[in-house]
């Protein structure tokens, strides 16, 4: 445990996966993989991720519900990270302290990821889910930048239904600076849009977000 807990990741790595082979039952394995991901060490967490993958994909137990929970958790505090890294060099380049032009992230490959994204479609193929993504940047014409998300051209209705055209993450709310995490929507999902929030960004622009309903009646397993 010690060599799990301390400064050296690769001892860590080592300690994470034989404590975790020699678990005796799900609780346990979990629990060793939950001390990973919270250490904040990028490479013990892409370790825990894989192996919460490889244990959790099929059968979504509570104990795994828990630990996906803490893992959404720990990528958050990255993508906050994120967040305040742009907004440091916006505010850099344009002299104005204090810009929050930064409205998303993208979603980027890693062992967590993955494993979050995997995780999300074992949710929903479980039964729906509901949160909020970003939809994309509309201008005052009404129609999208190249960073949006879904199949919509517009701005979609309530009631409307769409496809993921990118992964994307599912928040509690419909910013990307508060909230937390519900997991990652894969492309090829089909969304129902429940509720729409827009917010000025400048020169004519809006960031859009939609509360959506992924509905384990409409869910498409990706490939």
């Amino acid at each position: 445990m010690d060599n799990l807990t301390g400064e050296n990741e690769t001892k860590g790595k080592v300690a994470l996966v034989g404590l975790y082979i020699v678990a005796t039952n799900e609780r346990d394995k979990l629990n060793i993989a939950n001390i990973a991901i919270q250490s904040g060490k990028k490479s013990l967490q892409n370790t825990a991720a894989f192996l919460l993958k490889q244990e959790c994909t099929k059968l979504f137990t509570p104990a795994c519900k828990d630990t996906f929970d803490i893992l959404a958790a720990a990528q958050d505090e990255n993508v906050q990270a994120q967040v305040s890294k742009q907004d440091d060099k916006l505010t850099s380049a344009s002299g104005s302290p204090g810009d929050k032009r930064v409205v998303n992230v993208k979603v980027q490959s890693s062992p967590v990821t993955q494993a979050l994204q995997e995780l999300t479609i074992t949710k929903i193929s479980k039964s729906d889910l509901q949160g909020w993504i970003y939809i994309g940047k509309i201008d005052e014409s009404g129609k999208f930048s190249s960073d949006r998300t879904t199949t919509a051209k517009g701005k979609p209705s309530p009631g409307s239904l769409y496809k993921s055209v990118t992964s994307v993450y599912l928040r509690t709310e419909g910013t990307i600076r508060s909230g937390s995490s519900l997991g990652i929507i894969p492309s090829g999902q089909n969304l129902k849009v429940d509720a729409i929030k827009s917010n000025p960004l400048g020169s004519g622009l809006e960031a859009v977000w939609a509360k959506v309903t992924i509905p384990k009646s409409l869910f498409k397993k990706s490939s």
